[in-house]
């Protein structure tokens, strides 16, 4: 069964409408990458962030020498990268596809225009994004990172 995710899955936008997904996918951009590919490494310019149509990614710390501290494995229907899109701070950890992966690419400029031209539709996204920092320092807090 050929199962697809749409931006309307993704927890950051579940509370938007039809009107508004279709004015969101017209700054998505889709990329289909191989396996163990580095899609940002920490320290980089936030400049975009994903959602995971299909595959799989995983979210690590880096440091010479030691092997890589995997903070979280992400799945079709995660999105990772917002925080530094919107706090526009550089990356904070390093992320890797783990196998061949469709990805919808979401530029920061392409995003803060929208978000700036549709202030209703900002609000419900900055909402689901404080949802999403509350439940993964709850997480964190509870079971360490990486789960």
């Amino acid at each position: 069964m050929n199962h697809e995710i749409t931006l309307n899955q993704i927890a950051l936008f579940t509370d938007l409408d039809e009107v508004e997904i279709k004015k969101l996918e017209e700054v998505v951009r889709e990329e289909m990458v191989l396996g163990d590919f580095r899609i940002f490494r920490e320290g980089d310019a936030s400049d975009a962030f994903y959602v995971i149509k299909s595959g799989s990614v995983k979210i690590v710390k880096e440091v010479p020498g030691q092997p890589q501290k995997v903070l979280a494995y992400l799945r079709e229907g995660d999105f990772f990268g917002e925080m530094g899109v919107m706090k526009d701070s550089p990356r904070s950890a390093s992320a890797f596809t783990m196998e061949r992966s469709s990805l919808l690419k979401i530029r920061k400029q392409a995003f803060l225009g929208f978000l700036e031209a549709n202030p209703i539709i900002a609000m419900k996204v900055r909402s689901a994004m404080v949802r999403r920092y509350s439940d993964n320092v709850f997480t964190i807090s509870k079971h360490g990172p990486g789960r």
